[in-house]
C-alpha cells in the first residue's frame, strides 16, 4: 500500500484519473483485492476530485454482469469501469443502469488475434445482429 500511496501522491497533480488494473491485484487473491479496495479508498479520501477508473473489462451474461457491477461499484467503490461491448447489451446493462457511475467501452483492440478476427469478419462481409453472425451475401 505504501508503494501505491507514493505513486498516487507523486502523480496526483498531473493526472485526470487513476486507472488501476484489476488483474494485478486479483492475482494476489485476498491480499490483492484488499490492497485495491484500500488504494481506491485512499484516492477518494486524499484526492476526492480525481476519479478512479477500474481497468477490469468486467462483464458477462446479464446476471453475472450484475454481480460484477456490484463488486466494482459497491464493494470496491470505483467511479468508472472498463467493459467489453462485444458481449451485447444484456452484458452492459447492469453498468449502464448505474446512472451515477461511468463506463468506458473498448471498441478496437490492439490484440493481434482480435484484430485479425475482425478483419476476417469484415472481409467475409459478416454482420453482427441479434447476438449471432449472419453472412450478408
Amino acid at each position: 500500500m505504501e508503494f501505491n500511496k507514493a505513486i498516487i501522491d507523486t502523480t496526483a497533480e498531473f493526472v485526470c484519473a487513476f486507472k488501476p488494473q484489476y488483474a494485478f491485484y486479483g492475482a494476489k487473491y485476498v491480499d490483492g483485492i484488499t490492497a485495491l479496495r484500500d488504494t481506491i479508498h485512499y484516492i477518494h479520501k486524499k484526492y476526492p476530485d480525481i476519479p478512479v477508473v477500474l481497468d477490469a473489462k468486467r462483464n458477462d451474461i446479464g446476471n453475472t454482469s450484475e454481480k460484477y457491477a456490484t463488486e466494482v461499484f459497491d464493494v470496491l467503490k470505483a467511479d468508472a469501469v472498463t467493459i467489453n461491448p462485444y458481449l451485447g447489451q444484456d452484458a452492459c446493462q447492469p453498468f449502464l443502469d448505474r446512472k451515477d457511475k461511468k463506463i468506458i467501452c473498448f471498441w478496437n483492440s490492439f490484440f493481434i488475434l482480435l484484430s485479425t478476427f475482425l478483419k476476417f469478419i469484415k472481409r467475409k462481409k459478416y454482420e453482427w445482429k441479434y447476438d449471432r453472425w449472419f453472412n450478408s451475401q
